[in-house]
């Protein structure tokens, strides 16, 4: 069944967004403590959970650009990584990120949805803050279950777009919200259901306060995004379970998937 056709999907976002988006973003070195992203952190506790035993498998990160959670698959649970970023000067400051971190990643810059990587499949597939830029879901949800190996899982998120959070974030940057589309459980489950295979919701992360947007005006949106750092950092270090997480509360929205037997 091919549900693909030969044009590109719309999305609401371009190469040109994200290079300036990472322009002003700097990451160093993951630190062993890192209460999210380092070896005890909570994403890699979510991933035990939801993902199974990752040791020595390998990872394809749709949207990998400055990605520290591929960072923390590689130098944590031993994983071969390969990226896939269409944003050039995302992908040059990437390579960097990657080296200073010492992690080897196979890095390409090219589009989802280029041959390159058509014959190829991978224990795990995953993308972070993706799927909600694409206006029709099906395409990205699609080329993940193709690249994805037999028996392997596809493990995504997007940022919470329902509850009291996501309101402010709408109310304080609305020039980055509108950047976003939300697709519902079912549209997802409808999507996974053409291509006979089984997904799951699955959430985790800090509660929401507020997003971290480039646009970000005013003393109550600055106030905020500071609510949203205390509680993503400050409160895991502190031993919060953010590998557990609630509907309209955390803020990673996500699915796990696989194919039905």
């Amino acid at each position: 069944m091919n549900l693909l056709s030969d044009q590109k999907p719309s999305e609401v976002t371009s190469p040109e967004y994200w290079d300036k988006h990472w322009s002003s973003v700097e990451y160093g070195v993951i630190r062993e403590d890192d209460p999210q992203n380092g070896p005890h952190g909570y994403f890699l506790k979510a991933m035990d959970r939801h993902a199974g035993p990752l040791g020595g498998k390998t990872v394809l990160e749709l949207g990998g650009g400055m990605s520290q959670r591929l960072v923390a698959l590689m130098r944590y649970r031993q994983m071969q990584a390969t990226a896939i970023d269409y944003a050039p000067e995302t992908v040059k400051k990437s390579r960097k990120f990657f080296a200073m971190n010492g992690c080897e990643v196979e890095l390409l810059c090219e589009n989802f949805f280029s041959p390159t990587l058509d014959f190829r499949k991978f224990d795990l597939v995953t993308h972070w803050g993706v799927l909600e830029h694409q206006i029709d879901p099906m395409p990205l949800l699609q080329r993940s279950v193709a690249l994805c190996a037999e028996g392997g899982r596809v493990v995504f998120t997007m940022p919470q777009m329902r509850g009291p959070g996501a309101w402010l974030w709408k109310h304080f940057s609305p020039s980055t919200w509108e950047k976003h589309i939300y697709h519902s459980d079912r549209a997802i489950q409808e999507c996974f259901s053409r291509l006979h295979w089984s997904c799951k919701p699955v959430f985790w992360g800090a509660p929401l306060i507020h997003m971290m947007p480039s646009d970000i005006q005013g003393l109550a949106g600055r106030f905020l995004e500071k609510c949203q750092n205390f509680g993503a950092y400050y409160l895991a270090k502190a031993g919060m379970p953010y590998q557990y997480g609630l509907p309209f509360i955390s803020e990673n929205r996500g699915f796990v998937a696989w194919k039905n037997s």
